[in-house]
């Protein structure tokens, strides 16, 4: 996943660029997921609206397995600031270990086994961009039990002006929109997504 400070960022572009009337709230959403997920892996894994997944499975198949934006709609919907905020925390997860990661970092990195899927490569990294990231968004990280952690040094896999774009896709995806494509189709919702994002970015 994306450290929060990231997610954070993404929040305050998106509030930039759409009409939120309770940014609070809305902010508050996007730390959920993770604030949930620090009691436990179930709960973490319940909190992300994860697949189960082998610990044997691919690297890929470990990406795609680790938010169902389908289960979280079918189930949660977008009622409030809250929850849209929540939503664009698992779009971004969703998109990071997707099209981000495996397309941007694992394609390019032959040193990531497949076989072995680990999201803690990138813990490190974190600590050398978050202190950027936090600068350059303005980033209020009060409520962020992981903030002033970060180090000095250069990221292995994550570079900055990669992430910045990231950062700036996230925020600019209409999420009502997105939740109509993600709604019609159960069973392929993941192409949805993917068509989605080739045709409007």
């Amino acid at each position: 996943m994306p450290s929060l400070t990231i997610h954070l960022a993404v929040g305050m572009e998106y509030l930039k660029n759409f009409e939120i009337l309770n940014k609070e709230m809305f902010l508050d959403g996007v730390m959920a997921p993770d604030l949930l997920g620090r009691q436990g892996k179930v709960q973490k894994r319940q909190a992300h609206f994860s697949d189960k997944c082998s610990d044997f499975a691919t690297f890929q198949k470990a990406c795609e397995s680790y938010v169902n934006l389908y289960s979280y709609l079918s189930k949660k919907d977008i009622k409030n600031d809250y929850d849209r905020g929540y939503f664009l925390h698992l779009l971004t997860d969703y998109l990071f270990y997707t099209k981000f990661v495996f397309e941007q970092v694992f394609k390019k990195d032959k040193t990531i086994d497949e076989n072995s899927y680990c999201p803690k490569f990138f813990y490190d990294d974190y600590n050398c961009v978050d202190k950027h990231i936090e600068a350059k968004y303005n980033v209020n990280n009060s409520k962020n039990p992981w903030a002033g952690k970060g180090e000095e040094g250069e990221p292995k896999y994550l570079k900055k002006t990669d992430l910045y774009k990231f950062i700036d896709l996230c925020s600019k995806i209409d999420l009502e929109k997105l939740r109509e494509k993600v709604l019609t189709n159960k069973d392929d919702w993941q192409k949805e997504v993917k068509n989605f994002i080739n045709k409007n970015f």
